[in-house]
């Protein structure tokens, strides 16, 4: 019996936290983004969007990042986070709901 969308949302989810050993709280902004069956009709295709926290150095800066990092540390300020969008897409075997890929996906 094929494993309905959900199902296959909610395992792909799991898939993702338990790769990156976290909790599906600790995933900034988690979005299902699309949802799609296979070619062969044997997959879910489930793609999730989430934020992922980087650090820049300001703009016309060549600082490097370790050092600007240190002496804002050192000044008491704070590097401002920027986030950038993850894409990840999970194929999901219809009929035993195994996640059986995770692909970066690049927009």
């Amino acid at each position: 019996m094929a494993i309905q969308i959900r199902s296959a949302v909610d395992k792909a989810i799991q898939f993702l936290c338990n790769v990156n050993a976290v909790g599906i709280h600790d995933l900034k902004d988690l979005r299902l983004e699309e949802i799609e069956r296979s070619e062969d009709d044997h997959h879910w295709l489930i793609t999730l969007g989430y934020a992922v926290e980087t650090v820049t150095a300001d703009q016309g800066s060549n600082h490097d990042l370790l050092a600007m990092i240190s002496s804002n540390q050192a000044q008491g300020t704070m590097v401002k986070p920027i986030y950038e969008r993850v894409y990840k897409v999970f194929k999901v075997n219809i009929e035993t709901g195994d996640v059986e890929s995770m692909k970066i996906r690049t927009v």
